[in-house]
């Protein structure tokens, strides 16, 4: 490598981490599904929950449509 390669990368700003709304989105499908998977333990819905609920409400902020939870419909029809 040239001098002049090694000054032009270390003249670069470094790359900052970013996240969409897409990333959050996936995130909150990710937790639907590990939670129909049984995956969490009954002293964490709670917290979990809690997580998901500020996550969809920030989604459904910004105008994303976020996919409802299919067996809470059922139960409650069902109930």
């Amino acid at each position: 490598m040239s001098e002049e390669d090694t000054q032009s990368i270390q003249n670069q700003e470094p790359v900052k981490p970013s996240i969409t709304l897409q990333d959050i989105a996936s995130v909150v499908e990710i937790m639907r599904v590990v939670t129909d998977r049984g995956v969490w333990k009954v002293s964490e819905l709670s917290s979990v929950g809690q997580v998901y609920d500020r996550l969809v409400a920030f989604l459904e902020a910004a105008g994303i449509q976020v996919k409802k939870d299919e067996a809470s419909s059922e139960n409650q029809a069902q109930g």
